[in-house]
């Protein structure tokens, strides 16, 4: 196994996105109201029990449907996939997202779509780039159609678990 081709480890991935998003937040955060938010523990806590109620593909297309700001959407996977530095001109748009009952999915759906080129399983067809919502549906219609969606499944949850109790330490009231 070469450097390139590292082993799946849900947990340093796990720590790996909440603390970029961690720095993303503080970055577009006032001091005084510095990670005081309810959406991101939430929707993380919810998103595990979803995929085993109703499968993997189903939950994900449910939380694709609630992203209300694409580009929001864009910046964040670019920036948790250290591709491009996040644009503080959607530092508005975050704050939003983040601190807003009811919100969450952008951020959430952001952080998974970042983090499934890493899960390693065979596509015939599979783009590493999921950052426009075509694209991520595209991969998930591409997972569904190899019946893949199983085996990615099982990697995601192991990562949404660790995710989900990092959340809740670092995002939670």
């Amino acid at each position: 196994m070469n450097q390139r081709e590292e082993r799946w480890d849900p947990i340093k991935i796990a720590l790996q996105r909440t603390f970029k998003l961690k720095e993303i937040i503080e970055i577009c955060t006032p001091e005084a109201e510095r990670l005081k938010t309810r959406a991101l523990p939430r929707r993380a806590k919810d998103l595990p029990q979803l995929i085993l109620q109703l499968g993997l593909i189903p939950a994900l297309t449910f939380y694709l449907s609630k992203v209300e700001d694409k580009e929001l959407y864009k910046a964040l996977v670019d920036s948790l996939s250290g591709k491009k530095k996040f644009d503080t001109n959607l530092c508005r748009a975050l704050q939003k997202e983040v601190e807003e009952e009811g919100k969450g999915y952008t951020a959430l759906l952001a952080t998974i779509a970042s983090t499934l080129p890493l899960i390693k399983v065979s596509l015939k067809s599979q783009s590493q780039d999921l950052n426009s919502l075509p694209s991520l549906a595209s991969y998930l219609l591409t997972i569904r159609d190899e019946g893949k969606d199983l085996v990615i499944e099982k990697s995601l949850i192991s990562f949404l678990v660790e995710l989900k109790k990092l959340f809740e330490a670092f995002f939670g009231e």
